[in-house]
């Protein structure tokens, strides 16, 4: 069997076009991704304030998935005195070490107390990281392809054009 391909010819228009589509996208992934990256980062630089945190309760959340299965999750509530006043917040992060009546360093934002971050302790961040890197690595590839394939050859073709 033959099979018959034609070629659909690619006007400088729909080049220069392609190159901005991807660009665009290269540069929005690439952004993104250093912005996910860094948030634990920043976190940890503007929490300046230190304070000791005690364990005062262990709340059971329980959460169905989309398949209707259940989901039971144990989350810290830690008390802190930030600015001469307690603060009491819950932490998000599960499976925790932590039992009730542990106490521990912890660093706050003295400008939003509630806003903390403990030394040692991932809490997630490697999960930012990673999908940070995802981003990043893939705006780069976006990036390296439109400027080898589409921006090079477009920038070579213009000078041969102008100086005909």
């Amino acid at each position: 069997m033959i099979k018959i391909t034609r070629k659909i010819p690619v006007s400088a228009m729909s080049l220069k076009t392609m190159l901005y589509i991807l660009m665009i996208m290269g540069s929005l992934f690439f952004c993104i991704g250093m912005v996910i990256s860094l948030i634990p980062i920043y976190k940890k630089q503007i929490s300046t304030s230190v304070s000791t945190a005690e364990v005062v309760d262990i709340v059971r959340n329980e959460s169905k998935d989309s398949d209707g299965r259940t989901q039971i999750n144990y989350f810290p509530v830690f008390v802190y005195k930030a600015n001469g006043e307690n603060i009491q917040v819950t932490h998000r992060f599960s499976p925790s070490p932590y039992e009730i009546g542990d106490t521990f360093e912890i660093f706050y934002n003295p400008k939003k107390p509630n806003k903390y971050y403990i030394e040692g302790e991932g809490s997630g961040n490697w999960i930012l990281v990673m999908i940070g890197s995802i981003f990043t690595f893939v705006g780069a590839i976006f990036l390296i392809v439109t400027v080898k394939f589409f921006l090079l050859p477009f920038l070579k073709a213009k000078s041969r054009e102008s100086s005909i």
